[in-house]
């Protein structure tokens, strides 16, 4: 790994500093086979529908295989295509037919070429002429069940092996790239319970400068979330979802660093209105911003089309594969029992598959946005604190991309 003259890692791991666990995920390397399949065939889906818009100037309205498994769901939800022509008005035909090549050729991650098997998924799926949304143009069950079916079977009815089997997938995606400590650090009968949990940045320190002739003007922003491990699998999808910023925190020039008087906020969630054990999560974004225009309601509403793509396939297979999570009577105590998995792999998932998609509103606003970063936290309880402390040691996100690197330190705090 590359390190800058104070010994950081640029793709930075998170090593255990406390008895909860902190995650830090960058997605590079996906550690399991089946769920690499899964990331790699979303964001190639995802891909393909943004290009197709791009070239044809127009997106379907509607999706019947959504609106099939999305009982509780806005039926009139923006699609991923929808949201991408909102934010792309202002670009002419050549812009958006340069940009829609980008997504057809380019890994979302790395932005490099893609993979021979990614450039295969975007081939299948890409038909900016076809008049039904790309998920009512392929099976999904044939398709995504290879990918996240058992390796052997379970039956419905064995309610530990499928919370661990899509545990499983949560915790690949959460793992991949750093490596991550676990821990206690629950309070005994009679301790404390914490009632709020804050995710606080503090200093940004720039390290190289993009490629603006004038000083860097950065802004960061944030959405975030949480899943249960015991709501109802209609709900997985019906918790808040809350996006901060953009924020402004000043000029930077090469070896410039700020530190906030006050910490920014970038995360804020009352616990005593929470079922545990629970997983927290931010998508941290940071962006070079000469327009100021509004980088982190595009990543919202991202991350509202693609969740929504996510909770359609997922609750499709794991009803054709006997997993029991779709709706339905005999289905309700399984459901209830795996939904907290089932979001939390539909949070880590979204983080995967979006991070890479901001070129449109790079290329719409002229604004340099960095891929936004995922850290998050697991709570099993109340009680939780950080080995006796309430406040985590401190970690630094870091950001790489149009010729800059920053550096974000930021922390949790209990109280």
């Amino acid at each position: 790994m590359r390190r800058d003259t104070k010994g950081r890692v640029f793709l930075k791991d998170t090593r255990k500093k406390s008895g909860i666990r902190t995650y830090q995920p960058r997605f590079r390397e996906i550690g399991d086979e089946q769920m690499a399949n899964f990331v790699d065939t979303m964001q190639a889906l995802v891909a393909a529908e943004i290009a197709g818009a791009l070239v044809s100037g127009k997106a379907p309205e509607q999706s019947k295989t959504l609106a099939a498994y999305g009982k509780k769901r806005d039926t009139k939800a923006r699609t991923v295509g929808q949201v991408v022509l909102d934010y792309a008005k202002g670009l002419g035909e050549k812009e958006r037919q340069a940009l829609a090549k980008i997504y057809l050729t380019t890994d979302p991650h790395s932005r490099g070429p893609m993979g021979s098997v990614q450039r295969a998924h975007v081939k299948t799926l890409y038909d900016p002429a076809a008049k039904e949304h790309v998920l009512d143009r392929i099976d999904i069950v044939k398709v995504f069940a290879p990918m996240l079916a058992p390796k052997k079977a379970i039956k419905s009815s064995d309610t530990k092996a499928w919370i661990s089997h899509w545990g499983h997938f949560k915790a690949v995606l959460w793992e991949s790239g750093p490596s991550l400590g676990f821990g206690g650090g629950q309070g005994g009968p009679g301790a404390q319970q914490y009632s709020k949990l804050e995710l606080r940045v503090h200093e940004i320190e720039c390290q190289d400068d993009t490629r603006e002739l004038a000083r860097d003007e950065i802004q960061i922003g944030s959405v975030s979330g949480s899943g249960a491990a015991d709501v109802d699998i209609d709900d997985v999808l019906a918790e808040t979802v809350e996006m901060r910023g953009p924020f402004d925190i000043g000029q930077f020039k090469s070896g410039d660093s700020i530190t906030l008087s006050s910490p920014w906020i970038a995360a804020e969630y009352m616990l005593a209105q929470s079922d545990f054990p629970r997983l927290f999560f931010a998508k941290v974004a940071l962006a070079e911003s000469d327009q100021g225009g509004g980088f982190t309601q595009f990543l919202l509403d991202l991350y509202d089309a693609v969740q929504v793509y996510l909770f359609t396939i997922i609750t499709a297979v794991g009803a054709a594969i006997g997993a029991a999570i779709g709706a339905g009577a005999a289905a309700g105590a399984l459901a209830g029992t795996l939904a907290g998995p089932i979001g939390a792999l539909i949070g880590a998932a979204v983080g995967a598959i979006i991070g890479g998609l901001m070129a449109v509103f790079t290329a719409a606003s002229k604004d340099d946005i960095f891929e936004p970063l995922l850290v998050g936290i697991e709570l099993e309880s109340r009680f939780d604190n950080f080995n006796g402390a309430l406040v985590s040691p401190r970690e630094t996100l870091t950001y790489v991309g149009f010729g800059g690197i920053y550096h974000v330190t930021y922390d949790w705090r209990l109280s």
